[in-house]
């Protein structure tokens, strides 16, 4: 059985997964997991004319106080990083081929009114 926590970054998951999708994004993949970390969404698309891997890690909060984007700090881009390097190996993916975009997409609010925040890891 799920947590409310649980429940409530699920529902912060989808809500940022729609937004990415009415953006042109096309979903790779949820939840990818290694022993090192893992990415709540990975997505394909097109940045500034070249074809892009988005690496989307999704935080979820009733208040947009700032702590969401505090919260990917330096030793979670790590795990990111580390991630994303295994899910290149595992698909045969060239990152030379594409773009690869760090997201932090903050999903602040309930079901009846929320708003989503993207921000760039840098």
């Amino acid at each position: 059985m799920q947590t409310d926590n649980q429940k409530k970054g699920n529902w912060g998951e989808e809500k940022a997964l729609e937004y990415l999708l009415q953006q042109g994004y096309a979903i790779r993949t949820r939840n990818f997991h290694t022993r090192d970390g893992e990415i709540d969404i990975i997505m394909s698309g097109h940045y500034e004319g070249h074809q892009a891997l988005a690496f989307v890690e999704v935080k979820t909060r009733q208040y947009d106080d700032g702590s969401a984007e505090r919260s990917v700090d330096m030793r979670k881009r790590a795990k990111m990083l580390k991630a994303t390097r295994e899910y290149c190996r595992q698909k045969c993916i060239d990152v030379d081929d594409f773009v690869i975009l760090f997201l932090c997409m903050v999903v602040c609010g309930n079901e009846k009114k929320h708003s989503v925040h993207v921000y760039d890891l840098p």
